[in-house]
């Protein structure tokens, strides 16, 4: 499934979506997930990587500011619904999706973010 994703997210760039990386890593951690072989996805494919461990909604309040864009504008994607509802939360009009657990919900996770 994360391969696939990878895939969409790389197509999506492609057709000017901006992507941003949030993750509670160091730089240097978040970094190197990046370098390695199984990840399609590069820093170079990011406009900003946001590696802290602050609370994601800060993370993205900073993204947002420093890109001049709303909440209205953003699509959080998390694997974690803890951090799924803290960003709903804090940014209530940011629409928030959850990396499905089961490939079973994968098509209809896929439908979400094209109609974003």
């Amino acid at each position: 499934m994360h391969n696939f994703y990878q895939d969409l997210l790389l197509k999506l760039k492609d057709e000017g979506v901006i992507l941003i990386g949030v993750t509670k890593n160091t730089t240097k951690d978040a970094n190197l997930g990046l370098k390695n072989i199984h990840c399609k996805l590069k820093k170079k494919d990011f406009v900003k990587i946001f590696a802290s461990y602050q609370p994601k909604s800060s993370q993205l309040i900073a993204a947002l500011k420093s890109l001049n864009l709303s909440q209205d504008d953003l699509l959080f994607i998390d694997d974690n619904n803890v951090e799924i509802a803290e960003v709903r939360k804090n940014l209530p009009k940011c629409s928030c999706l959850q990396f499905p657990k089961n490939f079973e919900y994968y098509s209809e996770f896929i439908k979400k973010i094209t109609l974003f």
